[in-house]
This record gives structure tokens, sequence and C-alpha cells, in this order.
């Protein structure tokens, strides 16, 4: 309607300055022409983004949020960064998601969402699949609000966590799981968690078993994680294979005391590097066998790289030699003050 009207005006400029004859009407013309035609520039600038960013703080969002513009719009958007949503919002609403018909990226970084999505409004079950099943990428950075899961257990909105290739969660303290049990994560390739104080553990030894696509694996500064995979009721004693993992990093944790309790073997056949710093507590990577034929070592220091044969072995040393070291300095602080 307006672009309709926009043309007509255009055609017929100059009948309306004779008939009116009216130098305010010709000033009110070319203010409403200016008007439309900013508005067309900006239709065709956003109609070849790539990358949108939509921040909480400025005004002009919520026009956008509402999803005032038709989807083809928005046909070029691969990524999305959202920022600063501070205000007590419960999720992202699926109605802005749904127009992003091409989206592959999603990053969420200082907002306050309890939870990430909603599906208020959709009834249809594949829309709502399919809305999330195209992306690949996701990034979750300080989120200051009450989020203590991302996804609720038995929620269908898990079911896109197996297309995810990235998973990115950072300074999230307020986290108490990364995903439910029920979660399967088959084509993910990379998972970071770094900051996240409130996590007990990463993933449950169902959700192990699924990632049989992860190639890099890193877990920093999390005070409370007690261990990687989770050990669950009435679990059997089975192989948990991570096919493609060349890279695991577990660096300033403070709680950790293995990286499974359970009765599970572990198999490792591609994994080439792996690093251990500051985690104090951790005696033993698994109580069963874990096979890593291509593993020469555990780096626990920069340049500095320890192998006893197997990787629960070198643990257990590394463990031994700290608890030594640790027990030497304080019987040099002890024989300091005798004497």
């Amino acid at each position: 309607m307006l672009f309709s009207l926009y043309f007509f005006l255009i055609q017929n400029e100059s009948a309306v300055c004779i008939n009116n004859s009216s130098w305010n009407l010709l000033i009110i013309w070319r203010n409403v022409n200016r008007h439309f035609l900013f508005v067309l520039i900006c239709l065709q600038v956003i109609s070849t983004l790539e990358e949108l960013s939509l921040s909480g703080e400025n005004p002009t969002t919520s026009i956008i949020w509402r999803c005032q513009l038709p989807e083809k719009y928005y046909s070029a958007v691969k990524l999305l960064r959202l920022h600063y949503f501070q205000e007590e919002s419960d999720t992202i609403p699926f109605g802005f998601i749904q127009i992003l018909c091409n989206l592959e990226t999603l990053y969420v970084t200082r907002s306050s969402f309890k939870r990430l999505f909603s599906y208020e409004g959709l009834t249809d079950v594949n829309q709502r699949q399919r809305m999330l099943g195209r992306l690949r990428n996701f990034k979750i950075i300080s989120s200051v609000g009450d989020m203590r899961h991302m996804w609720k257990d038995n929620d269908q909105l898990v079911q896109f966590l197996q297309n995810l290739g990235t998973l990115e969660v950072i300074s999230c303290h307020s986290l108490v799981n990364l995903a439910p049990p029920s979660a399967s994560f088959e084509n993910l390739t990379i998972l970071d968690v770094r900051c996240c104080f409130g996590l007990l553990n990463l993933i449950t030894s169902s959700t192990a078993k699924s990632l049989v696509q992860l190639v890099k694996l890193t877990v920093r500064s999390c005070k409370k994680v007690m261990e990687i995979v989770a050990k669950e009721r009435d679990e059997t004693e089975d192989e948990i294979i991570f096919s493609k993992l060349e890279y695991l990093e577990l660096v300033k944790l403070e709680s950790l005391t293995s990286f499974c309790p359970g009765n599970h073997t572990f198999k490792f056949p591609s994994l080439k590097e792996i690093v251990v710093r500051q985690c104090p507590k951790m005696r033993i990577f698994s109580p069963r066998v874990v096979s890593t034929p291509k593993l020469q070592g555990v780096c626990f220091a920069k340049n500095k790289v320890c192998w006893q044969g197997n990787l629960n072995n070198t643990i257990q040393q590394l463990y031994t030699e700290m608890v030594c070291t640790d027990n030497s300095s304080i019987l040099v602080i002890i024989i300091f003050f005798l004497y």
C-alpha cells in the first residue's frame, strides 16, 4: 500500500503542485518523497545484510524485534548477534527467529534471558523444528540473568542441537547444566565451555555417546565441575568412543576429580593432544580402561609434557608429583619458621 502510494505521487507530482497552487503542499510532498526514498534505501541495505546485530539498548531494535518487515528482507542474514538485552525477558521470541530463513550462526552476549527460545504462538511442530534446524553455530557469553537452563528437558527444541557444529558457552554463572540428559550432538565438532561457575558436570554418558563428530573439547575455569561426563543412574558398563576427538583441554578446574567416574571404557582413536593444568583434585582420568593409541604425552605446564605409558598412569603420576611438591613446600615453610 505504501509503495503504491509512493509511485502514484511520483507520477502526479506536477499535477499536485499545479492544482493546489500551494507551496506548502509542495514542501509536504518533498518531505514525503525524501521519507520514502530513505525507506527504500534502508530496505535495500537490509536485504543484502549477511550479519545482523541488535542491541537491547537501541530503541529502534524493537521495530525489528517485533517482525515489522517481511521475511524476504532478511533472506541474506546468516549471522545474528543479540547483546545488552537487560530487561527481564524470559526467552528469545520465536516469531523473530522464524523470519531469518537462512540463519546459521547465533551469538548472545550480556543479556538477561532466562531461557533461550520460546514456542509461544506456534502450534505447528514441523515449523518449530525447521526454524532452529538451520543453526550450525551457537555462542553465548556473559549471561547476566538467572538462566539456569538453556533448554528444558524433553523439549522439542533439543532436536535442533543435533545440527549444531559449534557450541561455545562462556561466563554463564547461573547455568547448572549444559543440556538435558536426552540431548544429542551428532554433528558437533567444537565444544568450548569457560567460566561457568554453577556447572557440576558437562554432559551425561548418553549424550557423550552422540559426540561422534567432536574434534575439539575445551573446559576452562569452571570451579564446581567435578566430572566432564556425569554418571547416570542404572547405566550399563559399555564403551564410549570419541572417534574424531583430536584435542582435549582441561584447565583450572578446582573440583574436577576425573573425566568420568562411571564404569565405562573410553576410546579416543584420534586423540593427539591433551592439556591438563591446575586440576588439583584429579587423581585419575577414568576408573576403567582408556584407549589413546595416538597420544604420546599430557601437557601439564607450558612446554612440559609427561607420559607414563597410558593416560590413567600419567594422570596419577602428575597428581602424586603435585602432592609431593605441595608437601615439600609446606615442609620448607615450617623449617623456615622453626629456625
